[in-house]
């Protein structure tokens, strides 16, 4: 009796374990909305376009996966009508974990 409890208190562990290796060998996505944003004919300004999240996973086995969720916004920088650059600015205190199946 003894042993099965350590055979099966050792696959736990294995799995467990496993599981924390997998998670960050999957690389992180970034997911935005599509909308079509359009600087002003006139002057620079910067504007908040599309909505965006990262998801990096921390835990994942089998069919599911416990990710790190971080939400953001799409910046563009615009002079006299046309985008010169964009980024995104991440809200890091928001992030949370999320699970999610595969």
């Amino acid at each position: 009796m003894k042993s099965y409890l350590i055979m099966v208190l050792a696959a736990i562990a294995i799995v467990f374990v496993s599981g924390l290796i997998a998670g960050p060998l999957i690389p992180p996505e970034i997911f935005c909305t599509e909308m079509a944003c359009f600087c002003p004919e006139k002057g620079t300004e910067a504007l908040e376009c599309n909505s965006c999240y990262e998801t990096s996973t921390v835990f994942s086995i089998g069919f599911f996966r416990a990710s790190r969720v971080c939400p953001g916004k799409e910046i563009l920088f615009c002079d006299e009508g046309d985008i010169t650059a964009g980024t995104i600015q991440w809200s890091k205190s928001l992030c949370a974990i999320r699970l999610f199946w595969f």
